[in-house]
């Protein structure tokens, strides 16, 4: 698949020792028409995981990461610094 459009284009920052609560991002217009996104780490630490379903991830520095946010996740930084991140929305046909 490749990409067709461009849809919005974030930088999140969760604080230390801050949460993404579980949720889903189905049912908003841009979630799910742009719905393949990529995620560049920016700056992390080693305590702060991802998690998708049943799956728990520690995304790094420099990873860059394809992710469906139509499921249920959340993020747990547990560190002392900051996690910035880079998304990108796309829409593939």
């Amino acid at each position: 698949e490749h990409a067709t459009h461009l849809g919005g284009i974030l930088i999140t920052k969760i604080p230390p020792h801050g949460k993404i609560k579980p949720h889903s991002d189905r049912g908003g217009w841009h979630a799910e028409h742009y719905k393949r996104k990529a995620y560049v780490v920016i700056k992390t630490n080693d305590r702060c995981v991802n998690h998708c379903e049943d799956e728990c991830v520690i995304m790094r520095r420099g990873d860059a990461w394809y992710f469906n946010n139509l499921v249920t996740h959340r993020v747990d930084n547990d560190g002392d610094t900051e996690r910035v991140t880079l998304i990108v929305c796309m829409r593939t046909e």
